[in-house]
């Protein structure tokens, strides 16, 4: 509910809407999140170590920097892929 309030994008929100109530029904949480077609396979099994364990609140903030870094790193590719044509623009 609270990921539901601050995304806008109404696909995202429906997704984890229905995600949710398959995981309130089935108490597994990355079985539904996998069916979402929302986060990496990676992350997804990451998650899912993180249940089966026990550990889950900390797979999560692993998953979490995993996706910051990964996020990070195609921002920075991506301008140094577009910087040479700015420069023959301008």
């Amino acid at each position: 509910d609270i990921v539901n309030n601050v995304i806008d994008n109404a696909i995202l929100v429906a997704a984890l809407k229905k995600a949710k109530e398959e995981i309130i029904k089935e108490g597994k949480i990355t079985k539904h999140l996998k069916n979402t077609n929302i986060f990496l396979p990676v992350s997804i099994y990451m998650m899912k170590t993180g249940e089966e364990s026990g550990k889950l609140a900390e797979m999560l903030i692993k998953v979490g920097n995993d996706t910051e870094v990964r996020l990070l790193e195609s921002i920075d590719n991506f301008v140094a892929a577009i910087n040479p044509m700015m420069v023959l623009v301008v």
